[in-house]
């Protein structure tokens, strides 16, 4: 018999990792859009819940297979957390130069 316990434990710690990396995907696409495209184009801020919906709406637009079968351990913490830093620090930065 399995753990039940394990899989009780399983479920909301993926479903709580998973919600906090889309609204820290929300969250980086608000700061860069106000840093960068607000001031620039004179458009109104964008939200954080509106932000994830863009996320949303340009990641069903631009879906691609890809091939996971190579993919080690820090695949997916690098995509869903180190890439969106390294955007928000870039972003930061080019920020600073304005």
């Amino acid at each position: 018999m399995k753990n039940l316990l394990g899989y009780s434990l399983a479920a909301p710690i993926v479903v709580g990792v998973l919600g906090a990396a889309v609204c820290y995907e929300g969250f980086v696409i608000a700061a860069l859009w106000n840093w960068h495209a607000a001031p620039l184009f004179n458009l109104p801020a964008l939200s954080i819940p509106r932000a994830i919906g863009l996320s949303s709406l340009a990641g069903m637009c631009t879906r691609q297979l890809v091939d996971t079968s190579w993919w080690t351990g820090w695949e997916i913490p690098k995509a869903l957390f180190l890439t969106p830093t390294v955007a928000l620090a870039l972003g930061w930065c080019a920020k600073q130069f304005q």
